[in-house]
């Protein structure tokens, strides 16, 4: 009996003990009304200084934040005056981590928008640079145009966000508008290099063709008469293209030109028996159009630069052959020296990769153009999955174009163009 009473007493203990336990636990999470009050007042004062920084900022996405906050503490404030303590004192602190989130917002929307007033500025100083070299150059060029009008575009959308206070938004169209400001300006420099390239050309050729009428006058046939002729219609070619903008298209008119007045002088010159002085007034041709070639270069390769060193060196020894007596020993140097600029000026059409790409890239798009209306007449559905993955492949190439790789852009381009030659095969058949 004994046994089971003091049992029985331990049980009670045990429990009572649980209970006072289980009482201070909770006891600990019960907020006072003081630490409540100061929680509630401290927030209120947070509120009000986020409140000022808000309205200097002119920050929508803070101003929203701010009125939650204020929301959260509106009714934090109405619970402590419940008494409702604990909960008075959690959604009083939500509410201040709230407030401390809208100004850190408010702080970064400054930020964007002092770095967007200095993006939009200087975009439109450059654009307004920029248009006056493109007048003062003469160069017409529509993609140049379209890269600024859309610049423009993207600066005045930029602009309209930025007055809604959509500051990021805003300066997304800044950076665009920049982007497109610089590859403006990439491609006017590229165009008149192009074109004072193309100047300098045509000038040499006709240099060329005048020596060559001369040379036909005694030595020439009918037939160098009738490439002369020709060599003469692609120059005048040469000069339409390049009066209207369209340098690619004079760049090949010229070499047409220079490849038919080459094949006349070599015809020329084998009919009268190598005289050296022709050799050498070839030889004279040949060093000036690679010195041209060189001088339009911003970068000029270091095997090309050393080829037109070791070319220009043994042109002078050929010279004091010429002026000893030893016309076949310089013969023999020139036809050397000849080969060595035509390397060098072969390197130096393939050197620019970045102008291979482009140009490339350029001809796939005219070529897309016209594949497209023969698409649109053709019955195959082959024809359109084709014209498709050509697209697709089109796009990539100026991708690649844009970030720099031109060797992977140069690639893309030719795979689409090849799927666009093929196209053009399935639908003419």
């Amino acid at each position: 009996m004994n046994t089971k009473r003091k049992k029985s007493i331990s049980i009670l203990i045990a429990t009572a003990l649980t209970l006072v336990f289980a009482v201070n636990l909770s006891a600990q999470d019960i907020v006072d009304v003081e630490t409540a009050r100061n929680a509630v007042e401290r927030t209120a004062q947070i509120i009000s200084e986020a409140r000022i920084i808000i309205d200097e900022s002119r920050s929508n996405i803070a101003r929203l934040s701010l009125e939650k906050a204020i929301a959260i503490q509106n009714m934090a404030t109405s619970l402590f005056r419940s008494g409702k303590n604990h909960f008075a004192y959690k959604y009083t602190m939500e509410a201040r981590q709230e407030a401390w989130h809208a100004i850190a917002l408010a702080r970064a929307d400054a930020r964007i928008e002092d770095k967007l007033v200095n993006i939009s500025e200087n975009t439109m100083e450059k654009l307004s640079r920029l248009r006056e070299r493109v007048i003062e150059s003469g160069i017409r060029d529509e993609r140049l145009n379209r890269l600024m009008m859309e610049a423009r575009t993207q600066l005045e959308k930029s602009r309209m966000n930025a007055q809604q206070l959509r500051n990021r938004l805003a300066m997304n169209l800044a950076e665009n508008a920049r982007k497109l400001t610089i590859r403006a300006e990439e491609r006017l420099r590229k165009l008149v290099g192009a074109r004072d390239m193309a100047r300098r050309r045509l000038m040499l050729l006709e240099r060329l063709s005048e020596r060559a009428r001369d040379r036909i006058g005694t030595d020439g046939t009918d037939q160098d008469a009738e490439m002369l002729h020709r060599a003469e219609q692609e120059l005048a070619r040469a000069r339409e293209m390049l009066n209207q903008g369209r340098y690619e298209a004079a760049r090949m008119n010229i070499e047409k030109c220079e490849r038919l007045l080459r094949g006349i002088a070599r015809k020329i010159r084998s009919g009268t028996g190598g005289d050296p002085q022709q050799a050498i007034a070839e030889t004279n041709r040949l060093m000036e159009r690679a010195g041209e070639m060189i001088s339009g270069m911003d970068e000029v390769p270091e095997h090309t630069r050393a080829l037109f060193g070791e070319a220009e060196g043994l042109m002078l020894r050929a010279r004091e052959m010429i002026s000893e007596g030893n016309n076949e020993e310089a013969g023999r140097l020139l036809v050397r020296v000849r080969t060595m600029l035509r390397e060098a000026i072969d390197l130096m059409k393939t050197s620019d990769g970045s102008k291979m790409a482009e140009n490339e890239i350029d001809n796939v798009i005219q070529m897309r153009n016209r594949i497209q209306e023969l698409v649109e007449g053709c019955t195959s559905e082959g024809a359109r999955k084709l014209f498709a993955r050509a697209e697709n492949r089109l796009n990539s190439a100026m991708d690649h174009f844009e970030a720099g790789r031109t060797e992977e852009a140069w690639a893309e381009a030719r795979i689409a163009r090849n799927l666009f030659q093929r196209i053009r095969e399935i639908c003419a058949g």
